[in-house]
């Protein structure tokens, strides 16, 4: 700077630079931030409606003597058949409009807190002692006329089929694998979480959705098999049955 030529203050380009770069990390921090806890936000506000969920269907089975059907894609969120008995599939969605459930969309189908609707899964278990009994939980008064009392070979007669595993590692169609915690249960509810139906793609996550017994429910940051964002809950048949006795249908 020459003798007598005024002082210029500020910030040179490197110094901008660097403050820039700065702010940008700090919004960027704030905003994964702010991300995460919206996701544990939407997480938690799913768990309570599949929770408020299984109730509603429990409720059900107290007042019908069966558990509903899933709803099809084109049953505009009622079960199907709206009769039980038979269902047109034993996976599919939420009947929320059988069930009296919001929030649901302009179909009729329950939401999670990404706006993807809930699945729902029903055991088609079939006993084939006396009585013999076909669709036992999804047909009126079937769980009663069957009963809880083992059979004269100690077998349960209400013996649900629907399989949730802590993993899909070395499961089949029907079972666990080898050594993997396991829940039997007669019913499977289910969101596909923030990504639905788009993903993840991993073994645990597409265990859910291929249409076989077995079901996967695992936090996503537990160990398991490739990326998971499912949230599944089930139906104890203890507490159901246990419902269905104290009201009288079984």
């Amino acid at each position: 700077m020459k003798p007598g030529t005024p002082r210029q203050d500020g910030f040179t380009l490197t110094e901008l630079a660097v403050v820039i770069a700065i702010i940008g990390l700090l919004l960027g921090g704030m905003i994964m931030t702010l991300s995460a806890q919206n996701d544990a936000r939407q997480g938690n506000e799913t768990q309570r409606t599949l929770e408020q969920a299984r109730e509603a269907v429990i409720g059900f089975a107290v007042g019908r003597g069966r558990l509903p059907c899933p709803a099809s894609a084109s049953s505009l969120g009622t079960e199907d058949p709206a009769t039980g008995g038979a269902c047109a599939s034993p996976s599919g969605f939420l009947p929320a409009a059988t069930l009296g459930l919001q929030p649901t969309d302009g179909q009729g189908f329950l939401l999670d807190a990404w706006g993807n609707r809930v699945r729902y899964a029903v055991t088609m278990w079939d006993y084939s002692g006396t009585p013999s009994k076909l669709d036992v939980f999804t047909t009126t008064n079937g769980m009663r006329e069957v009963g809880i009392t083992p059979d004269g070979t100690g077998t349960a007669r209400l013996n649900p089929d629907l399989v949730v595993c802590t993993t899909a590692f070395g499961s089949s169609t029907t079972d666990c694998g080898s050594g993997v915690p396991k829940f039997q249960t007669p019913a499977v509810i289910f969101s596909l979480g923030k990504t639905g139906s788009a993903g993840p793609s991993g073994p645990d996550d597409n265990e859910n959705v291929d249409g076989d017994r077995v079901f996967v429910a695992r936090s996503a940051g537990a160990t398991g098999s490739g990326d998971y964002d499912d949230i599944v809950i089930w139906i104890s048949p203890n507490i159901l049955f246990n419902r269905l006795v104290s009201a009288g249908p079984l």
